[in-house]
């Protein structure tokens, strides 16, 4: 990450750990939000892409008033630890949507939280100024007590999804095990030109008492695990490669059908090319047929809402589209609680991308 990138890792940092602003989403007579659900400590994961590529990853703590009062564990891909000072404030509306304001200055950031109150996703553009602009894709996982242990890791089979930045800009899914020991066999992966060979070395994973990962193959890997311990979010990547990749290994073992994804969704995408990054969010509804319509949508550049679609789930929980269009692209894995799917695919501009759903 270039050194301008300082500029919002510190305090900036905060402004994309406050998470989300979204027109139209006030409270409404059937709340399911409170500001009481952003109290707690957050572990935090953010990947950027364009000028200022690269991640960051830390722990914030939020009292009552949605004030952050202590930032811990930071660290961004430059090797920088220093917060800055606090200043940010976040709130949050009925409908899950939160605000947030540093110094009482909206950042512009954009996200939502999960139906069991325990995740948040956020985008944001960091620097509209320069060419690449510089855009990101932010995770939030609240800790709640849940006890990890290497035995989450222990004999799972799981796929992977993944969006790299920097000078390697491309989209990879994948398939394998661990053993006993979490040591990681892939069976298989693809990126936009095919079969990838010989297969990436994921190493051994381990995973602590706060459920945050580590592979014994990469320094840089650090992952969060959800309490259900069947989804790892991770960042991994460096600036002597200039490469940063954001990835969501999901374990498998679930059985699906397309009554599984009906109803309303709310995804989030962090795309890339080589002329200027694009964000998207939005929400959908699908019948239990499959077939799909955006009810809102907004991007980095004000584009049109994306036509109707068509999505297909195997029982394993593999998603893939059959639109009129189809894209070839398109592959996503429904998480086993059922709760969020991931995909990567290429627009019809060819960017490839990365989004993140939750199932409402």
């Amino acid at each position: 990450m270039r050194k301008r990138a300082l500029m919002f890792m510190v305090p900036c940092f905060l402004v994309a750990l406050a998470l989300f602003r979204c027109g139209g989403g006030g409270d409404s007579s059937n709340a399911e939000f409170s500001q009481a659900n952003l109290k707690g400590t957050w572990d935090i994961i953010q990947i950027a892409t364009g000028s200022d590529a690269g991640w960051f990853r830390a722990t914030a703590t939020i009292d009552g008033s949605g004030n952050i009062t202590a930032v811990d564990n930071l660290l961004d891909s430059q090797g920088n630890t220093d917060p800055g000072s606090l200043t940010v404030k976040w709130r949050i509306g009925s409908s899950g949507v939160v605000s947030e304001s540093d110094s009482n200055v909206d950042t512009g950031l954009h996200g939502v939280m999960s139906k069991d109150k325990k995740l948040v996703m956020a985008v944001q553009t960091l620097d509209n100024t320069t060419v690449p602009r510089t855009v990101t894709l932010l995770i939030a996982r609240k800790r709640t007590g849940t006890a990890f242990s290497n035995a989450d890791l222990a004999s799972i089979p799981f796929t992977y999804h993944q969006l790299s930045y920097g000078t390697d800009n491309t989209w990879q899914y994948g398939a394998g095990s661990t053993d006993a020991s979490g040591q990681v066999t892939l069976t298989s992966a693809t990126d936009p030109s095919g079969a990838v060979s010989p297969l990436p070395d994921f190493g051994t994973l381990s995973v602590n008492g706060l459920g945050i990962a580590t592979s014994d193959s990469d320094d840089t890997f650090h992952g969060l695990m959800t309490d259900d311990k069947k989804v790892i979010f991770s960042i991994s990547g460096d600036d002597t490669i200039d490469r940063y990749t954001l990835r969501v290994i999901t374990v498998t073992g679930q059985t699906f059908t397309i009554s599984d994804l009906k109803g309303t969704s709310r995804p989030f995408a962090a795309l890339r090319n080589t002329i200027n990054p694009l964000w998207s969010y939005g929400t959908t509804t699908l019948d239990a047929t499959g077939n799909g319509t955006y009810t809102s949508y907004a991007d980095t550049q004000g584009g049109a809402t994306p036509a109707d679609f068509t999505r297909v789930i195997s029982a394993t929980g593999v998603i893939t589209d059959n639109s009129t269009t189809v894209d070839t692209t398109y592959h996503g894995q429904a998480a086993y609680s059922k709760n969020m799917t991931v995909r990567t695919n290429d627009s019809a501009a060819g960017r490839h991308g990365i989004s993140i759903t939750f199932l409402k």
